[in-house]
């Protein structure tokens, strides 16, 4: 599963094989689709931001430094999932 994460600075990228939904409604709802939380996530950081523009920022275009950290980012879960996948697929 690879989702944003508001609380993580734009481009970081978080791993986990388990863990809660930290308040993420996506994850919240694959947590109770799966009846667990015992499946493997990458975060990607695009920012914090005050009150009602979360959705605003969640859903808009990035402009500049913040495009190219986000870019980066993405590529770096991307790898992380495909390692992930290739690791977890792979024979003992």
């Amino acid at each position: 599963m690879v989702t944003d994460d508001i609380y993580l600075p734009v481009g970081f990228v978080r791993v986990r094989a388990r863990g809660g939904s930290g308040g993420h409604r996506g994850l919240e709802s694959v947590e109770a689709a799966l009846g667990t939380r015992e499946y493997p996530r990458v975060r990607v950081g695009i920012g914090a931001v005050e009150g009602e523009r979360l959705i605003e920022h969640v859903l808009e275009e990035p402009g500049g430094d913040e495009r190219e950290a986000l870019e980066s980012g993405v590529r770096l879960a991307a790898d992380a999932a495909e390692c992930w996948a290739r690791e977890e697929s792979s024979p003992p």
